[in-house]
């Protein structure tokens, strides 16, 4: 969940258009590396959550780092990253990655986390039903 920090100053001086012309620069410039499948959502303030299907921690981390460095010379990002367990939520999956979020802001901007593990998959709950 990266925030484009320091892109909120522009609305508190200048209105809120002002500000939110950086997120829609950070917006544009991760869209042009992001692929079709993948989805970027602003979650609010300056906080987006991208999800890339079928992409592993090794290479989200890769992409996380492409996504900061990309806008670096605009703003700073500080990126969260968390996998999806098994057949873990979304919503857990995402306070996973804003709990690397903020470990990553206490480290300093222009950083990346990575969360702890999900828990492992649930069995199927049919399968457990069958056999209890």
């Amino acid at each position: 969940m990266p925030p484009a920090q320091r892109a909120r100053p522009p609305a508190d001086e200048r209105g809120h258009a002002a500000g939110d012309e950086p997120l829609r620069h950070v917006a544009a410039a991760w869209a042009r590396i992001l692929r079709p499948a993948d989805l970027l959502a602003r979650r609010g303030g300056d906080e987006f959550a991208v999800v890339l299907p079928g992409v592993g921690l090794t290479e989200a981390r890769a992409v996380a780092e492409r996504l900061r460095t990309e806008v670096e010379a605009a703003t700073s990002s500080t990126i969260g990253v968390a996998e999806r367990a098994g057949c873990e939520r979304l919503e857990a999956v995402l306070a996973r990655a804003d709990t690397a979020l903020y470990e990553a802001k206490r480290a300093g901007r222009g950083r990346m986390a990575v969360a702890t593990p999900g828990p492992p998959a649930e069995p199927n709950l049919l399968a457990r039903r069958a056999a209890g």
